[in-house]
């Protein structure tokens, strides 16, 4: 697969951009903060809304928790998206070759994949149940997927700087 994409990861690599990202001593650490802060607004919504499917606090419904925590998820997510692009421009021949950088990607697939199928197929069939107390085990493993995910999604990011 990655030699399909070595042209395209060669190009991507010298756009101005990237190597505005890569040469500037400022430009790679702030793209890495935002990346940081997106991280943040992503997952720590995610984990509370995940943690009350799994059972925590059950006294606050889930649509309400999530009409709070899921728009902030989805605005983390589209930092984290646009930043991490911006990051992986800057040394994506390099990137492109590293297991762990593609282990990550497909984790991220999945995270993506089980909350479209938990918005599409479980949210709705909440709708008609009482949502305070405890839910179905398909909300419950959903919300411990993606709990499981994210932690996995961090540590995959994290160790790239080292593998």
């Amino acid at each position: 697969m990655v030699g399909l994409f070595e042209t395209w990861f060669l190009w991507l690599e010298e756009t101005a951009f990237a190597a505005e990202i890569r040469q500037s001593i400022w430009l790679y650490p702030v793209v890495q903060y935002v990346h940081i802060v997106g991280i943040i607004i992503l997952v720590g919504p995610a984990m509370i809304f995940d943690l009350r499917l799994m059972g925590f606090a059950r006294r606050l419904g889930v649509r309400d928790v999530g009409k709070v925590m899921i728009p902030l998820s989805k605005a983390g997510f589209i930092i984290t998206i646009a930043s991490g692009f911006s990051l992986f421009i800057a040394h994506a021949t390099d990137w492109a070759v590293n297991p762990l950088f593609w282990l990550k990607i497909l984790l991220i697939i999945f995270a993506v994949l089980n909350a479209v199928i938990f918005n599409k197929y479980v949210m709705n069939r909440l709708r008609g149940l009482e949502t305070y107390g405890r839910l179905p085990l398909r909300a419950r493993a959903s919300g411990a997927l993606s709990l499981v995910l994210w932690f996995f999604i961090i540590a995959a990011g994290r160790f790239l700087a080292y593998y």
